[in-house]
């Protein structure tokens, strides 16, 4: 199955798919669940993309969902080539998450072997768009389906995760004032003004806190951007932050801590996103029945929590108990060495059959 899979992947892979530009890659999945005799309908977002509902059911008993849209194929100068090296596949999305996508792919694979008709079970699969930027597709998912809980394709090592961490992002320009470079006691430098706020952000009071599954709570800068090659005192300097909130931390006050050092610093702070954390039970019915179909596929089923933004987060705000799953490394992602394993892809489509199966048996 794994050679089938990765001509799978490697096709996946050939179809560019950035953000905004989803459309041929869904109408590859839209042909490709038809050799499976999956009925499938769009989801419009506008004119020229959309969500791809497989068997789609206004309030399915589960929703298996995962974005097809990537980053850029460049990022930070560095490219990552499409190859296959063994048991591992590199490429731009190849676990964020085409391979994901080829798991989903797998999972049609198994079911059709099996003589499954998918019109007789209570279950969606969804392929959503503009996850990368501003989450549309599952936001649009969420809003107009009633399921009673789903999984979310996303590299976890096939970690079930049942707890995603929040998030804020802001943009802080930092004001200096300019004056020639050599007399640097006549100016006020940005940038290291700049470099002081970003090593305060490390001792904010809640950047203190901790989750067992999501380590701690904290800042990243993104980018940093001031100054010039002429010999001149920065007078700005900009940089963009994200910061990870964690289950029970209250959003507004971090933000609130978070604006007012900027204050400080005298430094205009512009927030541009909030996403709020989630958490399941781990006895919640989800929870237990995907570890449970993990059992007998991996060696060692086990919990852990997600870190990023997923569309795990529309889809809990619209009431649907969700959990992330899926193969790939997170941490690979958006970089030149993001890979994935096809004995994971292909564990993870044996995991979903698991699943699936059991909804085919006791749809209740």
């Amino acid at each position: 199955m794994r050679d089938w899979l990765a001509a799978e992947l490697l096709h996946l892979l050939s179809i560019p798919s950035v953000t905004g530009a989803e459309a041929a890659i869904l109408r590859h999945l839209e042909a490709r669940a038809a050799t499976f005799n999956l009925p499938a309908t769009r989801q419009y977002l506008d004119a020229h993309r959309w969500n791809l509902l497989l068997n789609p059911r206004p309030a399915p008993e589960l929703l298996l969902v995962t974005h097809v849209d990537t980053v850029p194929e460049t990022i930070q100068g560095e490219s990552c080539p499409v190859r296959r090296e063994g048991d591992l596949i590199r490429g731009r999305g190849a676990a964020d998450t085409k391979g994901c996508i080829a798991a989903l792919l797998g999972l049609m694979h198994l079911a059709a072997a099996a003589g499954w008709d998918w019109t007789s079970l209570p279950v969606t699969i969804t392929f959503t768009a503009d996850e990368e930027k501003g989450g549309q597709g599952s936001d649009l998912l969420g809003e107009s389906i009633a399921a009673a809980a789903a999984v979310v394709l996303e590299p976890t090592e096939l970690a079930v995760c049942p707890v995603q961490a929040g998030s804020f992002e802001a943009e802080v320009t930092v004001p200096g004032r300019a004056a020639h470079g050599s007399v640097f006691e006549a100016g006020e430098n940005a940038i290291m003004k700049a470099a002081a706020l970003i090593r305060a952000l490390e001792h904010l009071p809640w950047t203190a806190d901790a989750h067992p599954r999501l380590g701690r709570a904290g800042c990243s800068v993104q980018w940093i951007s001031g100054g010039s090659p002429e010999l001149a005192i920065p007078n700005a300097c900009q940089f963009s932050v994200f910061c990870r909130v964690l289950p029970g931390q209250d959003m507004e006050a971090a933000i609130q801590s978070f604006t007012s050092l900027c204050r400080r610093y005298n430094a205009r702070c512009l927030v541009t996103d909030v996403s709020p954390a989630f958490e399941l039970d781990d006895d919640h019915p989800l929870v237990r029945e995907l570890l449970a179909a993990c059992a007998g596929v991996l060696p060692n089923p086990r919990l852990a929590g997600m870190p990023s933004w997923t569309d795990a987060e529309n889809l809990a705000y619209y009431g649907i108990p969700s959990v992330v799953f899926g193969p790939g490394r997170l941490a690979a992602c958006h970089t030149a060495r993001e890979r994935v394993s096809l004995r994971d892809i292909e564990g993870a489509s044996r995991v979903l059959f698991n699943l699936v199966d059991r909804k085919r048996k006791d749809p209740s």
